[in-house]
């Protein structure tokens, strides 16, 4: 558990002094305080319900509950909503309690419970059993033998039917920690579209003949990836054929790419500026991918480009000159990418107005070289002790 700092425990000690003064805690005086229209109220989930007098202290709960969702430590337990129906059944066993300690404490003994969510992966054949930390691809009749073996995951006989169904597609498990069924659900489906995101890219990469070591990633046996409920092909015509992409393991283990990519993809992990950059950029870009209008895929790969260099007010220019320094150290080749930059930027100006552009493919293409390979470039530099990307472009590129 992450401790509080002084102010953070000042601020709690002084609304735990205005709860005493001003809530009125009970399970059936809610009613009583309903139409007044200077009390509020929160309620729990198990009837409680925690009534303020005054508007201060109902604005001190709120700020509480404020400070506690920036301590990643709490929230990855939590919900916004769980987190304040936690917080009003601490004050229903603790109320006369007098340290925020106390209420971090609480928050931090609450077990929650293990769920496993089973999700379709459409357009992707698992030959093999996949596994990561968190989720693993697994061809649907293996995690039946699964099921029916070890009983690990609790799947009720009307879902091994419809994992049966879905025989020709992939399955991911995900295992997330959560209080309820939906927020575990949804915490899946998050990590999952994050996974795939960076899958994508280099899938991508290979296919267009990018400038991607042959040693990161392997040949695959088709062009497509398909992910999407109603599993319609995403961008004929640009990714190629409709037959699903045949991943193994060697994909994942031999691409530092993505085994650097896949460490970030906590979001209670501390990251630096870096991180979060090439993150983002990364999950900006795989989703460029699946996008079918050729415009929209364009302009999301130039936010994807910018989420990794762009500082924020920065002139188009000063980015084009950055992304040529940081992916060559080649005077000419830098003069080249920096041309084609601002050709880029012009025309994504042009479509963000509104224009009718046709645009051919070495447009397209050029684009999602120059992010592709800026990502990878980025990933290869050594920072040193540079957390701030910013910081090394200056000190390091353009000295």
């Amino acid at each position: 558990m992450s401790k509080i700092n002084k102010k953070q425990n000042k601020d709690y000690q002084i609304f735990f002094e205005e709860f005493k003064k001003t809530a009125i805690w009970d399970k059936g005086i809610g009613f009583e305080y309903s139409n007044d229209p200077k009390v509020t109220s929160f309620y729990s989930k198990d009837g409680n319900v925690l009534i303020f007098k005054e508007q201060s202290a109902s604005n001190n709960f709120i700020k509480m509950v404020d400070q506690l969702v920036s301590d990643s430590v709490i929230y990855r337990n939590y919900s916004r909503s769980e987190l304040i129906n936690t917080i009003i059944q601490f004050f229903a066993i603790e109320k006369d309690e007098k340290t925020a300690n106390m209420l971090l404490d609480f928050l931090k003994k609450i077990d929650r419970q293990k769920w496993f969510v089973v999700l379709p992966v459409y357009g992707f054949e698992v030959v093999e059993q996949i596994t990561f930390e968190k989720i693993e691809f697994i061809p649907p009749k293996k995690l039946i033998e699964r099921i029916n073996e070890d009983k690990e995951i609790p799947i009720s006989s009307d879902s091994t039917k419809r994992i049966e169904a879905m025989s020709k597609k992939a399955m991911a498990v995900v295992a997330v920690k959560s209080s309820s069924k939906k927020q575990a659900e949804a915490i899946a489906k998050s990590i999952l579209r994050k996974y795939l995101n960076i899958f994508r890219i280099f899938i991508g990469s290979k296919n267009r003949s990018y400038n991607v070591s042959e040693d990161d990633i392997i040949t695959f046996l088709s062009q497509s990836i398909v992910y999407d409920r109603e599993k319609t092909t995403i961008n004929n015509g640009f990714v190629g054929a409709t037959k699903a992409v045949q991943l193994n393991d060697n994909f994942f283990s031999k691409s530092k790419y993505i085994q650097y990519l896949l460490k970030l993809e906590d979001e209670n992990r501390s990251r630096s500026d870096i991180e979060k950059r090439l993150f983002l950029g990364s999950q900006l870009l795989g989703e460029a991918f699946l996008e079918n209008s050729k415009s929209t895929r364009f302009l999301k790969t130039m936010m994807a480009v910018e989420a990794m260099i762009q500082v924020k007010g920065e002139p188009t220019k000063d980015i084009s000159l950055k992304a040529a320094y940081l992916m060559s150290n080649d005077i000419n080749d830098v003069k080249e990418i920096y041309k084609n930059f601002n050709m880029l930027y012009d025309l994504r100006s042009r479509i963000a107005h509104g224009e009718e552009i046709n645009f051919g493919k070495y447009e397209e293409y050029l684009v999602m070289d120059y992010a592709t390979n800026l990502l990878t470039d980025l990933i290869d530099e050594d920072y040193d002790n540079f957390q701030v990307l910013e910081d090394y472009i200056f000190e390091r590129k353009l000295r």
